[in-house]
Formats: structure tokens, sequence, C-alpha cells
């Protein structure tokens, strides 16, 4: 386990807003898939614009910062 510093902390809640403010409607044929997890509950983002490329940006975060 690894503790996060506040720049990291930051960029996790900056995607997440990010992602929630992702449009309902889109005319994508795929379609990508967020699930938060907080204290047992969870909230499912759905995400068919072909606009977002959120999984990649934060893959390569966490591989340039050593956080995977």
């Amino acid at each position: 386990m690894k503790i996060l510093d506040k720049e990291a902390w930051a960029y996790l809640v900056k995607t997440e807003n990010i992602i929630r403010e992702i449009p309902e409607d889109g005319e994508c044929t795929t379609r990508d898939e967020y699930i938060f997890y907080h204290k047992g509950k969870s909230d499912t983002i759905n995400d068919t614009t072909c606009r977002f490329s959120t999984w990649y940006t934060l893959k390569d975060y966490l591989k340039k910062n050593k956080l995977q």
C-alpha cells in the first residue's frame, strides 16, 4: 500500500469530477464504465461519447508516479 501525496489525491479528485460531468447522451459505438466505491456503496457512470480517455490518462499518471 502506498500513501498518496496531496498532488496525487488532487489529481484523482479532479479526474472523478470530470467523469461525473460526462453527458449521458453519446453516439459512440463503444462504452466506458467507471465505478466508484466508497464505504460499501457504489456509483456507476457510463461514457458513450468517445471524447474521454480517462483510463489511459490515469494509467499513465499512475505509472509515471509509481502508484500502481
